[in-house]
């Protein structure tokens, strides 16, 4: 196992810290490409997500030399705490083959009372070794952090339509690495975490019940009344979700064009509860159902009008899901 570590760690540093800078350089290059795009909204976003990887590669090229040269000290005083440990596990190993081994500290139910000093010499023999391994860890986490430079610049060139230049020590990199260097790959698909336009099932409903009234060539008052609330709840709903969540100030116009369409649901709803015998032209449902659909139509241009910027919210929720 240790052997295969160091073979690992090796295999990191000959082929992987060469190019760490390149690395460095190529996805820079490509936070500036996307300041020159149509999607330079998304810069801030994208480096804060790819300056945590930056730093990383520039802590272990500033101690690239140090933490060579303590490697085969890091290997000698491995070697002195395994020779510690395997002694204890044989001795212990040992004492099911001693006939006295009642006199020599084991229990009736196999546990072992230990000398004093055990602890102690293990403290001695193993805490170097402890504290070399984690100044090797920067090492360990070489290929961790090519891969994430090289996906955050195949990002950076999917967002701007460029043909990917992330392919740093691709062959040193394992199946994981591998994953993880074409995440931008498996995210382009604008597979997201959760609905990022949460008018979803605002614009479903209506869509599925124009059909079905349509078809019919008119509609009850009873039936309307529960489509009208039912597409209140649904429209404040996704309002709520949008005032509250993180990106708000990203959906003025959706927002603006939700509230022109709760504004159309709140007058049928307050024609629907109207008296029919006092002003039956306004209130017949018909009327009503024919004022909605102008309602509708209205909703769908102002929705689209807001696709510009769902279409960038996605491509920000692609930059914070690529980790």
């Amino acid at each position: 196992m240790a052997k295969s570590r160091d073979e690992w760690i090796l295999e990191g540093v000959q082929n992987l810290l060469p190019n760490l800078q390149n690395a460095i350089d190529l996805v820079t290059e490509g936070s500036k490409n996307l300041l020159n795009s149509n999607k330079a909204n998304l810069v801030s976003a994208f480096q804060a997500r790819v300056q945590p990887y930056i730093q990383a590669a520039q802590q272990i090229i500033t101690n690239a030399d140090n933490l060579k040269q303590s490697f085969a000290d890091f290997q000698t005083k491995r070697a002195t705490c395994y020779a510690t440990l395997l002694d204890i596990q044989g001795s212990a190993f040992c004492l099911a083959c001693d006939s006295t081994y009642a006199d020599r500290g084991v229990n009736s139910d196999g546990t072992i009372n230990v000398g004093t000093d055990l602890c102690t010499r293990v403290k001695d023999d193993c805490f170097d070794f402890l504290r070399a391994s984690l100044k090797q860890s920067p090492f360990v986490a070489l290929k961790k952090i090519v891969a994430g430079l090289n996906a955050y610049r195949n990002m950076s060139d999917d967002l701007t339509g460029r043909p990917r230049q992330g392919t740093i020590g691709q062959a040193a990199l394992g199946a994981d690495d591998q994953t993880t260097s074409n995440a931008a790959s498996s995210l382009s698909s604008r597979s997201f975490v959760g609905p990022i336009d949460p008018t979803g099932p605002l614009r479903q409903t209506i869509e599925k019940a124009s059909t079905v009234f349509n078809s019919r060539g008119s509609v009850s008052k009873p039936e309307l009344e529960g489509f009208v609330n039912s597409l209140i709840t649904l429209a404040n709903d996704a309002n709520i979700k949008i005032t509250t969540g993180p990106f708000a100030a990203n959906l003025t116009v959706l927002l603006t064009a939700l509230n022109n369409l709760l504004t159309v649901l709140n007058k049928a709803k307050s024609d629907l509860s109207g008296s029919s015998a006092a002003n039956p032209a306004v209130t017949s449902a018909d009327s009503i159902w024919s004022s909605l659909q102008s309602g509708f139509n209205q909703w769908k241009t102002d929705y689209a009008a807001a696709q510009d910027q769902l279409d960038a919210l996605k491509d920000i929720n692609y930059i914070q899901l690529a980790k």
